[in-house]
């Protein structure tokens, strides 16, 4: 009879703590800078490896797992890619959506297209695109596209700013006018609305004839949000957001609420929005949402919508709409696309730390090839 050392511990107790150091070591950006080599041994490209944490506990380092350097020139796409809180969500093992491990970083990229998969029509060699990647790859000089959902950049749209405004601009044109109805008059609640979502809302509600209520925890990032339309921002910090909304709006609360915080912030959202009124979550910045969903909507009727871009119909006219509307709002000057900074790819790691310290006021861009 062999007999075996045990441990006693509740199994989800042993992950939390695996899980938990495996996040402990990857909370400070450590990142270099790698080259792939083709078939004949030649340079074909660099690409960002970024130490992480996967969805199992365990710590890796980024990188192109089993696919060959060959293989990522099929549909590739090159040029800048700018970084979004994904990739750090990813990183430390907390993101949402499942993703495969091993695997490059970078879910927004804009550039040339290269080379054109089979059957694939709409776009040419050459052609000035912006993608984003569901399962990333953007953290490369050469990245493998889907047709479906690909961008093409109109001339007086840099490739800086299309790199920055996919997921961020389209994420709210979605959330105020295909999962929630915006009407001229509606009050919506932005909290982060100094973030490039909260930017990106703030102007397109304003834009609609809508009033925009902010929140903010840090000091000195309301200004532009209220340059760009606000008619209110809250410093968490140094005032109560419930009651500042409450009494902007005679008690009734707003009709539309986006919350990009989760946890302790998102449960207090609910006590501000009005009967038969709406609720979007899209991130956790500061936690999962609390299990207590139901409870919360029930007592005024709300409704609730945690949304992901990626679940909007590419084919559907909501989409087709976004492309004209939001593009054509750019070029005309009304909506800013905000590039808080932009970094080197070998600096990858100071771009993490950088966003990660929450004083960036838009969207960092990772500069992969000149």
């Amino acid at each position: 009879m062999i007999g075996v050392m045990a441990d006693d511990r509740d199994p989800i107790a042993l992950f939390s703590e695996r899980f938990a150091r495996a996040r402990q070591t990857c909370s400070e950006p450590e990142a270099m800078v790698l080259s792939t080599v083709d078939a004949a041994g030649r340079p074909s490209g660099r690409y960002v490896l970024l130490k992480a944490v996967d969805a199992r506990g365990f710590v890796f380092y980024t990188n192109f797992g089993s696919r060959k350097a060959r293989d990522l020139m099929a549909n590739p796409l090159a040029s800048l890619t700018f970084y979004w809180p994904p990739d750090t969500q990813v990183r430390v093992g907390i993101y949402p959506h499942p993703m495969t491990y091993p695997m490059i970083l970078g879910f927004e990229v804009s550039g040339t297209v290269a080379a054109l998969g089979p059957g694939v029509g709409g776009v040419t060699v050459g052609d000035r695109v912006a993608v984003f990647p569901d399962k990333g790859g953007a953290y490369a000089e050469k990245c493998v596209a889907s047709a479906a959902g690909l961008i093409k950049l109109p001339d007086k749209v840099g490739l800086d700013v299309g790199a920055a405004f996919p997921i961020q601009a389209l994420t709210a044109y979605h959330m105020l006018f295909t999962v929630y109805k915006l009407r001229r008059g509606d009050t919506v609640l932005v909290n982060a609305v100094g973030g490039g979502v909260g930017l990106q809302c703030t102007q397109l509600a304003v834009h609609a004839g809508a009033r925009v209520i902010g929140t903010t925890g840090t000091p000195g990032k309301e200004k532009r949000a209220l340059d760009y339309g606000a008619s209110r921002v809250v410093i968490t910090a140094q005032e109560d957001f419930e009651k500042v909304v409450l009494d902007l709006t005679g008690g009734k609360g707003v009709d539309l609420a986006i919350d990009s915080y989760g946890a302790t912030m998102l449960d207090r959202t609910f006590n501000v929005v009005k009967k038969l009124g709406h609720i979007i979550s899209i991130g956790e910045a500061e936690g999962q949402p609390f299990k207590n969903i139901r409870e919360r909507i029930l007592p005024r009727s709300q409704t609730f919508t945690r949304l992901h871009i990626g679940h909007v119909d590419a084919e559907s006219e909501a989409w087709k709409d976004s492309l004209d509307n939001i593009p054509r709002g750019v070029i005309d000057g009304w909506l800013k696309v905000p590039i808080a900074g932009s970094f080197p790819m070998e600096e990858a790691a100071a771009m993490h730390r950088y966003l990660e310290s929450r004083q960036a006021a838009g969207k960092l861009v990772l500069e992969i090839a000149r």
